[in-house]
């Protein structure tokens, strides 16, 4: 009798399943081809008369638009526009980003985080300029270089090449799913695929302004969640979830892994005004870049003055600094820190990882992981109170 629940709960799983799948593809086809039609004039209409203005759209040249589409990952676009100018002015052609030192290339970067999209970028440009001996022109091409993906490498052949692709990201994927009430589960291949298809289904004539107009809309207007501002919406008429009121529904995502926690205490070290860094490994979490030294636990201040003595870090001060908090992907880092004046002494030991620099330093040459901003406006002020 158990034998027959199970396999009765397993097919009506199995037929919901089918159903939800069969739903998707049934509302896909709900529109006509003159319907469909119509949902990319009136994108092609909203990009004409309403797109954003960006540096890029107006030099929709290849290294302009890489640049950009790099730094827009996990950045919002009012961060991308300032720091895309200065990157811009400092590396004007894709000859200077395959020649930069990583140094500077990570001062430019700094503040923007994922800082492999940067050392992609340079490795990319060496690609370029000493192998390949010309910009790629295709998506094929585009997709091979490091750090370019196929929403990358889709978003640069439509804008740069006027090519047919779909550049799918999370703004396309929302919208599309609110116009067709997409049930699937859009983290999934198979929903990548369908609504892919669905858009260029209605693209129309210009790729461009197709990717360029949906990326304005789901940032200004198919906001997520409850945000929605449907009534300025120029899709509302074609929208199913709208319709429905359903809008806050879509798109259908499963629920994210719980970050890892990591309680960390960081030290501020100050000597003579300078600040201690020291460069974490060359592998793993912000691989290569510098850091304040720090340990993954909490310290009181006993067992930090002890930790100070053991590593021979003599200090004249030490009291507690600032606690931050910093988000990565995966990891969360929840800090507590200590302000310390570091004795100067009359010798530097030879294995002495930690290196001192000025206020000139950190300004223009050292870049800093933004999860330390806290700490280092910490010990800025202490320097302006001495």
């Amino acid at each position: 009798m158990l034998s027959q629940v199970s396999n009765l709960s397993f097919k009506s799983f199995f037929f919901f399943q089918v159903f939800l799948c069969y739903t998707s593809l049934m509302r896909k086809d709900f529109f006509t081809q003159s319907s469909k039609k119509k949902i990319g004039q009136a994108i092609h209409a909203y990009y004409r008369e309403f797109g954003r203005d960006l540096p890029w759209r107006r030099d929709p040249s290849f290294y302009p638009v890489w640049i950009s589409e790099i730094m827009a990952q996990q950045t919002r676009m009012e961060v991308v526009v300032s720091y895309h100018q200065n990157f811009m002015e400092a590396l004007p052609t894709i000859q200077d980003l395959a020649d930069v030192q990583e140094e500077v290339l990570l001062k430019l970067w700094e503040g923007l985080g994922y800082y492999n999209r940067a050392r992609n970028l340079k490795k990319a440009a060496q690609e370029i300029v000493y192998i390949r001996k010309e910009v790629p022109k295709s998506y094929e091409e585009l997709l091979s270089l490091p750090g370019v993906g196929p929403y990358t490498a889709a978003a640069i052949a439509s804008i740069v090449y006027g090519q047919a692709y779909v550049a799918l990201d999370g703004n396309l994927s929302r919208i599309f799913s609110r116009l067709l009430a997409y049930d699937g589960d859009i983290g999934k291949a198979q929903a990548k695929e369908d609504l892919t298809s669905f858009g260029q289904e209605i693209m129309g004539p210009d790729p461009s302004a197709f990717n360029q107009g949906l990326m304005d809309i789901g940032s200004k207007i198919c906001l997520p969640k409850d945000r929605a501002l449907c009534p300025s919406c120029p899709l509302k008429a074609y929208c199913l979830a709208y319709q429905e009121g359903s809008v806050a529904k879509y798109p259908v995502k499963a629920p994210k892994k719980e970050r890892k926690l990591v309680e960390r205490t960081i030290f501020i070290l100050v000597k003579n005004g300078a600040l201690a860094l020291k460069k974490r490994p060359d592998q793993g979490l912000l691989r290569g870049q510098w850091e304040l030294p720090g340990v993954d636990s909490y310290l009181d201040l006993e067992d930090a003055k002890a930790l100070l003595l053991e590593r021979d870090l003599p200090f004249s001060s030490i009291k507690k600094g600032p606690s931050s908090k910093h988000l990565f992907s995966h990891i969360e880092w929840r800090m507590e820190s200590y302000l310390v004046q570091v004795r100067d002494l009359p010798f530097a030991r030879e294995d002495d990882v930690l290196q001192y620099f000025s206020q000139e330093d950190l300004d223009q040459t050292i870049a800093l992981p933004s999860a330390f901003k806290v700490f280092v406006q910490e010990w800025r002020q202490e320097n302006e109170r001495i």
